[in-house]
């Protein structure tokens, strides 16, 4: 039960990237839809995911937070959260930390919602949580959506499109990059060939990524785009180099960039951040998938799509062990032609 049941005020801890965070969007607006009037305060990590839901208008407030503060920060965020005085507190998929648990339960939210984790000896985190529920074999987003279920909220499928709300401004910014380098009007392609600094492992060879970007660029007599952040600029410049037809590299801010993409008929992207916004934008996605589930982390909804090497024992894999090894040596992604990627990308 939800004490305050007329308008609650809510807390969602949604601590992990960009990608995930984008995937626990469609909570964020089912539970306004229950409670017209609540109060929806979200904690994110300090990972550039705020840009995420800046503009979002079913979100009342954010919070920045590292919740592996040192002690003393522990006990302000716990008072922070304590002073809220919160009625429910949802934790949302993949959030094992044993320190999420911890601040909704010694933050004296009164109904506290997540899945089931072990952590270390113990086989879960239950004790800390109102409502525990297993980790089933999903997708991200069902698994959040999974969470709703005992506050009594279902779902139709059309209301569980990511939610990435871009404000005017980026608007205007993406509109004055795309006529500045006389792109206005034409077809572009986008593409992301990189990935997180520490999940490299994901990526597919650069050398393909430019084959396929030039195969396709002919065949729709299309630009194409290179996104990434400035950590990624040394593997958007040697695609730019490699390929021979034009591409341009984009370089702006979250909702710059997302605004930018959602002027693309067509994105190619790793499994990454990314791939989420520009589904997001509701632009024909197509991930490539190695080593990762992709009944886990499509790009999701009608618009995404999915590129694997075909009839591998091994898939679905999310071999996420640290550090990262793979007995099959990255086959799934070796493996994977131009050609048959291309036979997979279908408008």
């Amino acid at each position: 039960m939800i004490t305050n049941s007329k308008n609650p005020k809510i807390l969602v801890l949604a601590l992990s990237g960009i990608g995930n965070l984008l995937m626990a969007t469609p909570v964020f607006r089912l539970l306004k839809e229950k409670w017209a009037g609540c109060k929806l305060t979200v904690i994110v990590a300090p990972r550039g995911t705020k840009e995420v839901l800046a503009h979002n208008p079913f979100v009342s407030e954010i919070w920045v937070e590292d919740i592996k503060y040192p002690l003393i920060k522990r006990f302000a965020l716990i008072k922070k959260i304590r002073k809220g005085n919160f009625d429910l507190g949802i934790i949302t998929y993949p959030g094992q930390s044993i320190e999420s648990a911890e601040y909704l339960y010694f933050g004296k939210v009164k109904r506290r919602i997540g899945h089931q984790y072990r952590y270390r000896f113990l086989k879960h985190l239950e004790f800390l949580l109102t409502d525990a529920l297993p980790v089933a074999k999903i997708h991200d987003v069902e698994q959040n959506l999974q969470l709703l279920k005992s506050l009594g909220i279902t779902h139709e499928k059309e209301k569980t499109h990511l939610d990435f709300f871009l404000d005017e401004e980026s608007k205007k910014k993406a509109q004055s990059f795309l006529q500045k380098n006389n792109l206005l009007g034409k077809k572009l392609i986008g593409f992301h060939p990189g990935s997180a600094a520490n999940m490299a492992y994901k990526r597919w060879e650069i050398e393909k990524f430019a084959q396929l970007a030039d195969k396709l660029s002919k065949k729709y007599q299309a630009t194409s785009l290179i996104f990434g952040g400035k950590e990624e600029s040394p593997i958007k410049e040697k695609m730019q180099k490699l390929m021979s037809s034009p591409a341009l590299l984009v370089d702006k801010n979250l909702t710059t960039t997302a605004a930018i993409i959602k002027n693309c008929f067509l994105f190619i992207s790793n499994d990454s951040g990314l791939m989420h916004v520009a589904v997001s934008q509701n632009v024909p996605t197509f991930g490539i998938f190695g080593p990762t589930d992709f009944y886990r982390t499509s790009p999701w909804g009608k618009f995404g799509h999915v590129i694997k090497k075909q009839g591998l024992p091994c898939q679905p894999c999310y071999n996420v062990d640290e550090p990262f090894s793979c007995p099959r040596n990255l086959e799934c992604l070796k493996k994977l032609t131009v050609e048959e990627a291309l036979a997979q990308i279908k408008i």
